[in-house]
């Protein structure tokens, strides 16, 4: 039963969520402008709906860690399995990102002024400066490292909800452990997103509960999914941009929530599809998406277009060109092993 669920889910939902991420920075409105149909309706896209992207990642990736890991032996291979897949592709998104700014701002193409010093590079590379999106890979190395940690709270099951409670307040909370670089930040540890990966886990030791759940939220109304995903996810969007909160990312739980059950539903749909879509690595999206729109959009800047023509235009033509680089790099095994840490 949860092989047939995972071989479904899997085959659609990554690809799905990577696309929105493509959305999320897509983002392009003027905030300063609150009440402009522009940036109502790309803040109820990119920061609102597309938001369930990031949650479903994380909890897909804390459940495949956990699955079947039975004793530390177990989670000592699939540390340094995941460790290699994590590792090879941050390191080298993050080095191209390094290297084409430098180029870029060398040849007069981009304003931003790279440091060549070691420690440029380091700052550049470890620290993803150029290409912030990774800050993702970022945060699954340190759950990586910390697993052992994390086997045995969930060994102990009031161990574990004590975390997860903790977590999940310190989320709410917008609480996080961050480190300065420079003039800039980057966290180290991010409870709120550790708790949708510390979900995925506990998920993953309660695979009965979790697929019967799955079974029955799966037969709820289509309409009825999507009309919650929508409210949920306007709401988030505007109290994003718009209406001042002491924590932004409230109701994001409640958009992944029902994006998942809907990308669920979808996947029964391409259950049996000849589409090949497990064929599109979508690490190759996630890591080229920024660098595409940068280029789409300084090229369609040119044309003056209206702002929310521009944001669907560099959405749909950022997805189509990552979508291709993503069959491209899964195919090449030199560039699928660098760039996308080797998955299949």
């Amino acid at each position: 039963m949860e092989k047939t669920f995972l071989n479904r889910f899997l085959k659609t939902t990554p690809l799905l969520c990577a696309l929105m991420v493509v959305g999320i920075h897509s983002f392009s409105a003027d905030t300063k402008a609150p009440k402009s149909l522009n940036t109502i309706v790309q803040s109820i896209f990119s920061h609102g709906i597309f938001t369930a992207a990031v949650p479903i990642f994380f909890i897909i990736s804390g459940y495949l860690f956990y699955r079947n890991a039975e004793n530390i032996s177990d989670i000592a291979k699939k540390q340094k399995k995941r460790l290699i897949s994590y590792l090879l592709p941050f390191v080298s998104w993050s080095l191209l990102y390094y290297i084409v700014f430098a180029l870029f701002s060398k040849a007069g193409i981009s304003a931003v002024t790279v440091d060549l010093s070691v420690l440029g590079i380091v700052k550049g590379v470890v620290f993803y400066e150029y290409v912030f999106p990774l800050w993702f890979l970022f945060q699954l190395l340190i759950y990586t490292i910390l697993s052992p940690v994390i086997f045995y709270i969930l060994t102990n099951k009031p161990l574990t909800y004590i975390i997860l409670i903790i977590t999940a307040v310190l989320g709410v909370l917008d609480i996080t452990v961050k480190v300065n670089i420079g003039s800039d930040t980057r966290s180290i540890f991010s409870p709120n997103y550790f708790t949708y990966y510390f979900t995925g886990a506990l998920l993953s030791q309660n695979k009965e509960w979790f697929l019967k759940a799955e079974e029955k939220l799966k037969k709820l109304s289509t309409a009825l999914i999507v009309i919650l995903l929508l409210l949920f996810g306007t709401a988030e969007g505007i109290i994003y941009d718009l209406v001042p909160i002491f924590n932004k990312r409230i109701l994001v739980p409640f958009v992944a929530f029902f994006a998942f059950i809907l990308f669920d539903k979808i996947s029964v749909k391409f259950e049996n599809s000849k589409i090949k879509l497990d064929k599109i690595s979508t690490m190759a999206i996630y890591g080229i998406h920024s660098l595409i729109i940068t280029i789409i959009t300084r090229v369609l800047n040119l044309f003056h277009l209206p702002g929310l023509l521009l944001y669907f235009a560099v959405f749909c033509g950022t997805a189509v060109i990552s979508v291709l680089a993503g069959i491209i790099f899964k195919k090449i095994k030199i560039l699928n092993l660098a760039f996308c840490g080797g998955r299949k």
